[in-house]
């Protein structure tokens, strides 16, 4: 879905202040600028994560899938 190669686009947002610590800390924890690791949860949002959503499936510890009906 996400072309390396793309162009970036500028976008601005606002957020909560607690939202952004938390945010801010992950980053840091997973040693990842704050927008590399906003583009990591974003790209795994619009690669997967709503996909899942809709179809209602979802990975358990294993690796397994699980579909809720």
């Amino acid at each position: 879905m996400v072309n390396k190669q793309s162009r970036t686009v500028l976008r601005t947002i606002r957020i909560e202040k607690e939202l952004d610590d938390v945010l801010r800390q992950d980053a840091k924890r997973n040693r990842l600028s704050f927008n590399s690791y906003i583009s990591k949860l974003m790209t795994r949002y619009s690669e997967w994560d709503r996909f899942n959503e809709r179809w209602g499936s979802n990975f358990d510890k294993k690796g397994g899938i699980q579909v809720h009906s």
